[in-house]
């Protein structure tokens, strides 16, 4: 799926194109689970399957930014983790979604271009 966009600032990391084995960020090619936010460069998230998300994992995505949400895409299936993953973003009060990794990318370059501040783990295909 290849994302069309308007607008581009040379600064902001936006997806350009998703497929289960690559994600577009920029110019770049990511085969590989990454973590994205608009303002920073992709950057791997060590996670390669949805039913292994732990807390850790989760504390991984506030690292970048303090998001206003997270968005959590679980490769090409809907896959919600066990709650005890999700007690950082519960804790710092911080909303998320859970969808396949296609309806992340989509929803971060919106909720991105609109100023937001997001940040997306993408798994790449289960």
């Amino acid at each position: 799926m290849k994302f069309d966009l308007d607008t581009i600032r040379a600064d902001e990391y936006l997806i350009r194109a998703y497929s289960p084995d690559e994600i577009m960020v920029k110019d770049k090619a990511y085969n590989h689970s990454i973590v994205v936010c608009i303002d920073q460069a992709p950057s791997p998230w060590q996670l390669a399957a949805p039913n292994t998300i732990t807390r850790v994992d989760i504390s991984a995505l506030l690292q970048l930014i303090t998001p206003e949400v997270v968005l959590i895409g679980t490769g090409t299936r809907h896959y919600f983790p066990p709650a005890a993953a999700l007690v950082p973003l519960l804790e710092a009060k911080i909303g998320y979604e859970i969808m396949d990794t296609p309806a992340a990318c989509r929803t971060y370059n919106v909720l991105a271009s609109e100023g937001r501040r997001v940040v997306a783990g993408l798994i790449l295909a289960v």
